[in-house]
């Protein structure tokens, strides 16, 4: 039985889209360029990291054929889904060699793949971790708020992040 799901265009597009400028930094490690999915009946998650930043999103997803677990590199599926039909599901399969066929009607596409279990392992929390709610407008308006003050060169030691501090 081949490892297949069945999703919404919009939904994964959407997804993938929080996920893509994690993996658009060069590394000297190319899996770093992909994206790890795991796509299954009771939990379905994709997740990037820079092995600075870690993201990690839910997806909802139309059918579940059988289990799905790989990585494959992010800008080129977000790319193949912008061209696809935002009213059609988007049908990924895993196929042999380390590759994935994404379809939609007529429209097939063909990517090379590599291994789930070669990503860097999603850090698990510290006792001292903090886990903190906020509405994404909430967390966006903030962020806009002090962005202009980042610097966007990674050769000097500027001020090239926020941090942030929930309230007690």
């Amino acid at each position: 039985r081949r490892m297949s799901i069945q999703a919404n265009q919009r939904e994964l597009q959407r997804q993938i889209d929080l996920l893509t400028p994690i993996t658009k930094g060069r590394s000297p490690l190319p899996i770093l360029s992909n994206m790890a999915i795991s796509f299954a009946d009771d939990a379905s998650e994709m997740f990037a990291s820079n092995l600075e930043i870690y993201i990690k999103t839910k997806v909802s997803l139309e059918q579940v054929v059988s289990p799905l677990r790989t990585t494959v590199n992010s800008e080129k599926v977000s790319e193949i889904l912008k061209h696809l039909r935002s009213d059609l599901p988007v049908q990924i399969e895993a196929r042999e060699n380390q590759r994935i066929v994404i379809s939609q009607g007529p429209s097939r596409f063909d990517i090379s793949t590599l291994p789930y279990d070669d990503f860097p392992v999603f850090p698990a929390p510290t006792e001292k971790a903090i886990r903190v709610s906020i509405k994404t407008s909430d967390l966006v308006k903030g962020l806009e708020s002090v962005i202009f003050a980042a610097s966007d060169s990674d050769s000097r030691f500027n001020l090239n992040s926020v941090c942030v501090f929930p309230e007690a």
